[in-house]
């Protein structure tokens, strides 16, 4: 069933990377969702798993392993530019500056690397 949810993900179009579903075992599968993407899931497509993203494979079958996929290309695929920042944060943190010309053009910038702690 995780071999058919990721191929289902990759048939949907999704561009995520779905390795942690075949690479995990047992009853339970961490899908790495966030809690909104969880909250659009269960209201959009009345799929169940807690908050943090786990979800019973136990409740996964040939007959909805497809929806299945779809419900979750849905919601992953609306990554908003503020999740994609957090998301870049969370592994490392950027500061951004302005130099030259770009200080004439609001929006255009340089990202350079520091230190969580430094920020």
């Amino acid at each position: 069933m995780r071999q058919k949810l990721k191929d289902g993900l990759k048939r949907e179009g999704s561009s995520l990377n779905w390795e942690h579903i075949t690479d995990q075992i047992g009853m339970f599968c961490f899908t790495g969702m966030k809690p909104d993407q969880v909250e659009r899931i269960i209201k959009d497509h009345s799929i169940y798993l807690t908050k943090d993203g786990r979800i019973s494979v136990a409740g996964i079958s040939s007959t909805n392993v497809d929806y299945l996929a779809h419900a979750m290309h849905q919601v992953t695929a609306r990554i908003s530019c503020s999740y994609m920042w957090e998301m870049a944060c969370s592994f490392t943190t950027f500061l951004v500056f302005f130099s030259g010309d770009e200080m004439k053009r609001p929006g255009r910038c340089a990202l350079t690397h520091l230190a969580k702690t430094e920020m």
